[in-house]
């Protein structure tokens, strides 16, 4: 709708004006009708965004043609005229010509020419709407092609992917006085907590229009801490150079500025619900530096693993004797015990055990995140082992891509322990349906690396061991003790194979605590002894 401020002292006009013509179905808002001219004017210099004027000439205080004067010396878009006048003041509409007046109606006025001017009015404002229009696009576009062209070089830049970039081309715009050589620097680089929720909450428009306010409140703040650059590396990551400024002050101006980042966020922000976490890097001399600042300051970013999300960071190096490599393997074998053996409690105090580690071993973020994924995936084999679990590989591989995925320690944590419970219910359900021959085989698996007697068994799981052996012999065709042995060799066989335990101990862990008689099983049930059956793994 066009904006339409209407100017005739005649009250019966004003009245026929509003009574007869259909303004909003030709396209117009009549916004306000004044009385004379001053009065025009007051409301134009209240109401900027009028379109269009339709003024008589002759009025009290202030006529039509000073109107038409002063509306055209407005800044801005030149808005449409439309002037009333009686028979006989030609004088008049010289003069209204003269000022750019492109429609002159002589009074009456019929509805028809009304509609007609109206209509004339409305396509001129119409291709003037789509020039400006397709101006403002190119423009943009022009913009937006400078600034992703800019972001790709960056890009390459930061990431040493082309090593042939010159900083020195890349920052001679700049003030003379900034010395890009020498000059001390701090780098930060923040970026959207939950970036998926965000995709996922918001269309391609308003996700665009948030990304150009935050990039616009975060360039604005960045340059009261001496900003020299910025950028936006899509889809999410802001990069900004500041200028270190004094001693006193570089302490801690990176972590100033990404707190007021935050600040402005909250303040201004508030038509989406995003949330920001920023890094700073240690200072550094020259701006050849800049690409090993960058990776310290993502690293601080990601810092946020452990400090939550909305959190700044500043990059702090690995204590000296601190490496990655870490693997809480005794812990993570314990733990698997205890969730075999049913000990739920303890198995959940072993894991709170294992991320304790890894977090105070100075291990990154990818890493820890890494090696929890391959603890649970253990902990599914190594259950999938002795229970019932109708869990499959695919809906296991799902649920730990998803944990990788966890932006926070404190998430990570809480998906880990929502798989583990969901491994254990699954166990659970499907245990109510299992046989008592198909319980006791479990329970088998869970205690083969000791004594275990038909007695034990059938007690477990909850009937005579009369009724249970002859029960076992026909759902598997095996007696108690034979079965037994089957598990113990087949057992035997894959920790053989694929761990680097002694064959003592493989036999330890199968039940066999005398090597001797561990062997003489093993070479009665395949024909050859552990140790032949190693070399054969050789020689494939």
């Amino acid at each position: 709708m066009y904006k339409l401020l209407i100017v005739e002292d005649e009250l019966s006009t004003r009245k026929w004006f509003t009574k007869v013509i259909n303004w909003e179905q030709n396209g117009f808002e009549v916004i306000a009708i004044a009385e004379d001219g001053q009065q025009a004017w007051e409301i134009l210099k209240e109401r900027p965004e009028v379109d269009v004027v339709m003024t008589d000439i002759r009025m009290p205080y202030m006529d039509g043609l000073e109107l038409t004067e002063r509306i055209r010396s407005l800044p801005g878009e030149p808005v449409e005229i439309v002037i009333l006048s009686g028979f006989g003041e030609f004088d008049y509409a010289q003069q209204a010509i003269k000022l750019g007046v492109r429609d002159y109606l002589l009074k009456p006025v019929t509805k028809e020419q009304l509609t007609e001017v109206f209509e004339i009015i409305a396509r001129r404002l119409d291709e003037r709407h789509l020039q400006s229009t397709k101006i403002q696009y190119a423009n943009q576009m022009q913009k937006e092609k400078a600034l992703l062209e800019k972001a790709q070089i960056y890009e390459r830049w930061l990431t040493r992917k082309d090593i042939l970039i010159s900083p020195e081309r890349l920052f001679n715009r700049f003030d003379a006085q900034l010395d890009i050589l020498n000059g001390t620097f701090l780098m930060l680089v923040a970026e959207f907590d939950d970036y998926i929720k965000f995709t996922d909450n918001y269309n391609d428009e308003d996700q665009k229009l948030c990304r150009f306010i935050v990039h616009n409140i975060l360039d604005e703040i960045s340059h009261n801490y001496g900003a020299v650059d910025s950028v936006l590396m899509p889809p999410n990551r802001y990069v900004f150079l500041l200028e270190a400024g004094s001693e006193r002050e570089i302490d801690n101006k990176g972590l100033l500025a990404g707190h007021a980042f935050q600040e402005s966020l909250n303040k201004y922000l508030r038509l989406f619900n995003v949330q920001l976490s920023v890094g700073c890097s240690q200072q550094f001399q020259g701006i050849s530096n800049v690409p090993e600042a960058y990776d310290q300051a993502f690293k601080a970013l990601r810092h946020k693993f452990f400090t939550g999300k909305g959190s700044v960071n500043q990059f702090q190096p690995l204590p000296q004797g601190q490496s990655e490599g870490f693997y809480p393997t005794e812990l993570e074998k314990r733990l698997i015990i205890a969730f075999k053996q049913g000990d739920e409690q303890g198995g959940y105090g072993l894991f709170n055990d294992f991320l304790r580690n890894l977090c105070s071993s100075g291990e990154s973020e990818d890493s820890i995140r890494f090696i929890v994924g391959e603890m649970l995936v253990n902990l599914f084999r190594q259950l999938r082992e002795v229970k019932s679990l109708p869990v499959t590989s695919e809906v296991m591989e799902m649920f730990i891509e998803e944990i990788r995925c966890q932006e926070t320690y404190v998430e990570l944590t809480e998906k880990a322990k929502e798989l583990i419970q969901f491994m254990l219910q699954s166990i659970a359900i499907e245990a109510l349906s299992l046989s008592p021959v198909s319980k006791g085989i479990e329970y088998m698996k869970i205690k083969l690396s000791r004594d275990i007697s038909l007695q034990e068994v059938a007690e477990y799981v909850g009937i005579s061991a009369s009724y249970f052996s002859t029960l076992f012999k026909q759902e598997k065709g095996y007696n108690f003790v034979d079965f037994l042995v089957r598990l113990r060799m087949e057992k035997s066989l894959e920790l053989l194979e694929r761990t680097a335990l002694t064959v003592a101990q493989v036999g330890d862990e199968v039940g066999y605590q005398s090597y001797r008689y561990f062997t003489k099983v093993f070479k009665d049930y395949y024909a050859m002894t552990p140790t032949q059956f190693r070399e054969r793994l050789k020689m494939t």
